[in-house]
């Protein structure tokens, strides 16, 4: 049976995820008409500091400055941000004056994304009730909805994440007769994925080594449409970015999809190394590091020139203090994984918020600072402040649960290991980047994953219900 023709029927017998689709719309839909009741529709869609960002590039694009940025009144070309996002802002700009199109559409992704999120974790795990339990997570996860009806890219980038790797899945199940189409369109939806989101670049070399390990023991007949199917995959993953990329070589002589991976390294990273390894704030050392690079660099620190300072000095940084870094890397990947983000969210949605001032919870403890982490969560212990104080604990309990999921599956073998060890690489590649923001990470970053992290702890707490189900009738 055709593979479209099967996800319909999967759909038919399925109506719960039709409704729960139309949910996560009628979610959506309710949370805009708040915000710009609330705040303004220009001032709502730009509650989250990286707008501007995007606006200005599609507004310098769009007024034939080309795709540029002004750092104090002079115009660099725009090598930070990839034009992915910016590209879509400018096109609603163009054709209706307005964002709110571009915030519809991503409303309308948000109700396609729960079944996208279904497809493919039926196909990864083979389990009903862990697809549509994933599937509803996607559709009402609270910093999902609230990030899709502002702008920002990450609706954006999940549904094009989703999509190419449900039609990657499709092509390989037809290994005797795999579809050149499926392969192509997947390859563009991951390149553009990439151009959206920076590090969707790091998916592109898991998906092909995937692909290759894959069709490596077909059989002779096959191998040379499978070489085809693979030259055309790896161009249409490639080309794209490649393409952006030689132009961020010729106008800013950086080879890179962003530029600013240097940059945050340095202003992030780096900070929070010496941060953690002199045990003071933050702040003042950001101003250090910025007055030393002024020094060493002379013109615009933001530059794209200037990424290969940055890299150096922050090698330089870890190398100095390798036992800070190490420390850092363990409790951000820890803080990383178990991050809700939603004290964050909710106070920028509820205007005049009195919420307790604190810390971040990675910050005090990288200072072993553990009385204030104490004073912190006891600020915490009153309503409805002990909402975000549960929401932690869910997410560090559906983190344990997720590596116990992972162990389960890898010592059943209930799915092939080569297919554990994929997900398990696109969670790496998804989210480890992120250490780059040392003490600013925060729950977004992890979005891209969350689907697979959810899935994992649901079938690791399933198996673990059962076994305590047959420990009980055992007893009895």
């Amino acid at each position: 049976m055709h593979q479209r023709e099967k996800t319909e029927r999967l759909l038919k017998q399925e109506p719960v995820i039709v409704w729960i689709a139309l949910g996560a719309v009628a979610v959506r839909i309710v949370l805009l008409f708040y915000g710009v009741l609330t705040f303004g529709q220009e001032e709502f869609l730009s509650i989250y500091g990286d707008t501007p960002g995007y606006l200005e590039s599609a507004t310098n694009l769009l007024e034939g400055r080309g795709y540029s940025v002004d750092y104090f009144g002079t115009l660099y070309p725009e090598t930070g941000r990839p034009p992915g996002y910016p590209v879509l802002i400018a096109a609603s700009l163009f054709l209706f004056k307005n964002t709110m199109p571009l915030v519809m559409f991503q409303i309308v992704l948000s109700g396609i994304i729960p079944i996208l999120g279904y497809l493919v974790i039926s196909r990864l795990f083979r389990k009903r009730t862990v697809a549509l339990a994933s599937a509803a997570f996607l559709a009402f996860e609270p910093l999902m909805v609230i990030l899709s009806v502002v702008l920002l890219t990450e609706t954006v980038f999940i549904a094009a994440f989703l999509g190419a790797l449900l039609l990657f899945f499709y092509a390989l199940s037809q290994e005797k007769r795999m579809s050149m189409a499926f392969l192509a369109v997947s390859g563009l939806l991951f390149s553009a994925a990439a151009l959206i989101r920076p590090v969707g670049l790091y998916v592109l070399p898991i998906v092909i080594l995937y692909l290759l390990f894959h069709v490596r023991h077909l059989a002779p007949p096959l191998k040379k449409k499978i070489a085809v199917s693979v030259i055309i995959f790896i161009s249409a993953t490639s080309l794209p970015v490649g393409a952006w990329m030689t132009r961020n070589k010729l106008v800013a002589d950086s080879f890179a999809l962003t530029s600013l991976t240097g940059i945050v390294s340095y202003f992030r990273l780096g900070v929070s190394v010496i941060a953690v390894e002199r045990g003071t704030e933050y702040g003042p050392i950001r101003q250090e590091l910025r007055a030393r690079a002024k020094r060493d660099i002379g013109g615009e620190l933001r530059d794209a020139r200037n990424a290969g300072y940055y890299q150096r000095e922050t090698l330089k940084i870890i190398k100095e203090h390798t036992g800070a870094f190490t420390k850092l890397m363990i409790l951000g990947t820890f803080h990383l994984f178990t991050h809700d983000g939603y004290f964050d969210a909710v106070q920028r949605i509820i205007p005049g918020l009195k919420a307790p001032k604190s810390a971040a919870q990675i910050t005090l403890l990288a200072r072993g600072e553990f009385s204030r982490f104490a004073e912190v969560a006891q600020k915490f212990l009153a309503w409805p402040w002990m909402i975000f104080l549960a929401a932690r604990a869910l997410w560090i309990l559906i983190f344990f649960s997720a590596l116990y999921g992972s162990l389960m599956l890898w010592t059943k073998k209930t799915i092939p290991r080569k297919s554990l060890l994929f997900i398990l690489a696109l969670i790496a590649v998804l989210t480890l980047p992120a250490l780059t923001l040392g003490l600013a990470i925060e729950g977004r970053m992890r979005i891209p994953v969350n689907i697979f992290i959810v899935s994992l702890a649901f079938l690791g707490i399933a198996h673990l219900l059962t076994l305590v189900r047959q420990r009980t009738l055992l007893r009895r």
